[in-house]
């Protein structure tokens, strides 16, 4: 039976770390979410063999200063957001993932006083129907996804599929033409920008895609500007970190 990458989740607890330092998940919180699936789907099965990445981060929570009521959980906090504007400087933070369009409307719109421009886009439609023949070769399903994460940039991930293909990236969704175009087009400083957030490579590949790093270079060193000192050190960056944020911690000595 084919198992498919599955998002377990989540936690929500106190971040007493540094916040120059990546968020990263503990052994305590690996524990509880594979006893959490354990109880939910016993029959699946899963261990720690099994996770092919984590990944954390930390959540701003916007407060009045004054310290929680003793026992009050993390996950209890409220989820409203604050929004400040300064000479040059606009600062969101609080608010939920699922509210992020309408933040980053909020944004615009108090932006718009420092650019002399109206927010004159609202409303307008950026996920279009597909047209058949603008991704040609790739089935109905991969055409609507491709769709719905890129909208208007479609046509240039059109070009990208006719010069680079349409196969996918080992047993992933993703084609090698996204990141090629990644690569042109999304403003890529460095390769866990490229494997972590404007693809998900790294969290849906052992490893963080380490088997498939030579045909990545292939494809994107050229594309990015990078030297080969350059591609060496962004390597060795990205599997340092992915390691450190984005494997799993060691198990308990007990197991």
């Amino acid at each position: 039976m084919e198992r498919l990458p599955t998002v377990i989740g989540t936690t929500d607890l106190d971040h007493a770390e540094g916040l120059n330092n990546d968020a990263c998940i503990s052994a305590a919180e690996v524990e509880y979410l594979l006893a959490a699936c354990a109880q939910q789907f016993a029959a699946a099965q899963i261990t720690r063999v099994d996770v092919l990445s984590s990944w954390a981060g930390v959540r701003p929570v916007v407060t009045d200063g004054q310290p929680s009521s003793a026992g009050t959980k993390p996950s209890d906090e409220k989820r409203e957001h604050a929004l400040w504007v300064e000479p040059g400087c606009v600062t969101l933070a609080g608010g939920k993932l699922t509210t992020f369009r309408l933040l980053a409307l909020e944004v615009l719109h108090a932006c718009a006083a420092f650019v002399g421009q109206p927010v004159t886009d609202v409303g307008s439609a950026v996920f279009r129907p597909v047209p058949e023949f603008l991704l040609a070769g790739l089935s109905g399903s991969q055409q609507r996804r491709l769709a719905g994460r890129y909208g208007r940039e479609l046509p240039k991930v059109a070009q990208a599929v006719a010069e680079v293909g349409s196969e996918t990236v080992g047993a992933t969704e993703t084609l090698w033409a996204e990141l090629a175009f990644a690569a042109e087009h999304e403003l890529v400083l460095h390769l866990d920008d490229l494997l972590l957030r404007r693809t998900r490579l790294g969290l849906l590949l052992a490893g963080g895609a380490l088997a498939e790093l030579p045909r990545i270079r292939s494809l994107c060193q050229s594309r990015l500007g990078w030297d080969d000192a350059r591609w060496m050190r962004e390597q060795q960056d990205y599997l340092s970190l992915w390691q450190r944020c984005y494997s799993l911690p060691v198990a308990p000595a007990n197991q």
